[in-house]
């Protein structure tokens, strides 16, 4: 992979669906224009500084599976297994569910606007999306990649679109409401952190990246830099033409802002755009990802499935493969009627009451909820682990060396706590139920390090 192909890796799986989906929810969790561009810009420079971290780290070490690699080699091969395990269990296949669902929804509404859709359905759509996906990585890195790069270029044509929205509208009639100022700014962070979310995925590929000394940091930089671009712009259009207030108001800013330039053809041409967008993260997940579980399969014997690799491919086959079984497993479980009322009937066998998906837009919004806590504590991990590897090995050769340390690294670590408070007030009581599965993966090291090693005599 070059330094453009992991660029357009970090580009397609970062510019998900949030900046379409959510930013009238973020902007009415801010009092002014002003406050919102500072939000999404200070979550840009978070992005920017995490991706300087990952850059000295990714150009120094180059392990394959980016964080799993790194705290296994500052903490051992506990910590590694834990964040593999988690991002497995709960983190990243819940990632690529979220993504599949949001693609099957808007292609049900552009193909049959009218037809109603079942759950089943709509689920058998996305489980079928991941499994197509998982084929083309399958044929090899560069089917996985070239795939890729063409979604991410679709991805920014279609933004380049709204922004073309933007300039071409009137904006004589934006909107003069009054504005909300009950909302709450930490709320707009937490989810703008999650719109800038994906790109140290491109860590989990830094084995692959061609000379990664001097292609790994650009990737990183270049690549948020983009994101973050496109995010302000983006914001700067709506805010243009629907008017703070109006984006406050918006049901659907993206819809409204094509509708108002190309008349009624716009709600479908947004329907494309956010199936585009989400087809991209969808690949750069499972391209990424598969990488980061083949790893772990490779150092742990119990999950030795994961590590099988085809070289005339160049690809993980047996990661992607489990990776897809287990992301469609979760869609029926957890999207359909039937499987909702199983989890339910295991929790309250546990705690006496019902799973509160009522409490959560989507049914993937509570796993992300209950999810994120354990995601912000392996990120600050991460953190921590720059600071034990510097000084464990301070005479390994670093071709890249992040400025001003350890500023960033700092800055780094404190977003993360902030991630950690923040997700934890959202999921509140339900936090536990991310935190779970870690403690099943404490069970499942413990067994595996009992186990005879391979060799010796029972």
């Amino acid at each position: 992979m070059t330094a453009f192909d992991a660029g357009s890796l970090i580009v397609g799986i970062v510019i998900g669906t949030t900046i379409f989906k959510a930013p009238g929810f973020i902007a009415g969790n801010t009092s002014s224009a002003a406050q919102l561009f500072g939000l999404w810009a200070l979550g840009g420079l978070l992005a920017f500084v995490g991706a300087l971290c990952y850059a000295e780290l990714g150009a120094t070490y180059g392990g394959a599976g980016g964080d799993y690699y790194y705290q296994s080699r500052a903490f051992g091969p506990w910590a590694g297994f834990l964040y593999g395990w988690t991002q497995f269990a709960v983190v990243q296949t819940v990632n690529i569910a979220m993504f599949a669902t949001v693609f099957a929804e808007f292609a049900w509404k552009l193909l049959r606007p009218a037809g109603p859709v079942s759950p089943l359905e709509l689920n058998l759509l996305a489980a079928g999306t991941v499994g197509v996906l998982t084929v083309v990585n399958l044929i090899g890195l560069q089917s996985g990649k070239i795939t890729q790069n063409i979604l991410s270029a679709a991805k920014l044509g279609g933004i380049a679109l709204l922004l073309i929205a933007g300039i071409m509208s009137d904006s004589s009639h934006v909107a003069t409401a009054e504005i909300k100022t009950s909302g709450n700014w930490t709320v707009a962070l937490i989810v703008i952190l999650y719109a800038y979310g994906g790109w140290n995925d491109a860590a989990y590929v830094v084995t692959e990246v061609r000379d990664r000394q001097r292609n790994v940091p650009r990737a990183l930089l270049w690549g948020v830099g983009i994101v973050m671009a496109v995010y302000l712009a983006v914001n700067g259009a709506y805010v243009h033409v629907l008017g703070f207030a109006g984006l406050q108001l918006a049901d659907n800013a993206p819809v409204a802002l094509l509708t108002g330039w190309l008349g009624p053809i716009g709600g479908k041409v947004m329907s494309a755009i956010v199936m585009v967008s989400a087809l991209g993260a969808v690949n750069g997940l499972i391209l990424s990802v598969s990488r980061l579980h083949a790893a772990v399969g490779s150092d742990h014997r119990l999950f030795s499935l994961l590590s099988r690799w085809s070289s005339r491919h160049d690809a993980p086959v047996g990661s992607l493969i489990v990776q897809a079984i287990f992301t469609s497993l979760l869609l029926l479980l957890v999207g359909t009627p039937t499987g909702r009322q199983l989890l339910d009937g295991i929790f309250q066998r546990v705690t006496g009451d019902p799973l509160p998906w009522g409490n959560y837009q989507t049914e993937f919004d509570l796993l992300f909820a209950v999810g994120a806590p354990v995601f912000w504590l392996f990120f600050l991990m991460t953190g921590i682990a720059f600071f034990v590897l510097r000084i464990r090995e301070p005479d390994m050769p670093r071709p890249f060396r992040i400025p001003l340390y350890p500023i960033p690294v700092i800055l780094f670590c404190g977003m993360c706590v902030f991630g950690i408070w923040a997700s934890v007030n959202y999921a509140g009581a339900f936090t536990w139920l991310g935190v779970f599965p870690v403690l099943v993966g404490s069970v499942v090291y413990l067994v595996e390090r009992a186990l005879p090693s391979r060799g010796s005599t029972p």
